[in-house]
């Protein structure tokens, strides 16, 4: 099984990743929008978070299954934070 970490991805073009990129600033989760289980494809919105005033979307580099979440909405981030792992599709 296949696992990666969905970090900040904003930054960085989804077609080139394969791993997530992590948050480079510390910020606040605004909102989550995904649950353990629920199968994503690349690009979708998985959660919201707020950094230095910028509301900063994060996104599924790739198609995947959810399986684990370590924040919720109002919890701060670290940078390097592991936010959301996510497991290939079998």
């Amino acid at each position: 099984m296949m696992v990666n970490r969905v970090r900040n991805l904003n930054a960085y073009p989804l077609s080139s990743l394969m791993k997530a990129k992590p948050p480079e600033m510390a910020g606040r989760m605004v909102v989550v929008k995904t649950a353990v289980g629920d199968e994503v494809v690349e690009g979708q919105e998985l959660a919201v978070m707020v950094a230095m005033k910028m509301e900063l979307s994060l996104k599924s580099p790739r198609a995947g299954k959810i399986a684990g979440i370590s924040v919720a909405a109002g919890d701060f981030v670290e940078a390097d934070m592991l936010l959301i792992k996510l497991e290939a599709l079998s």
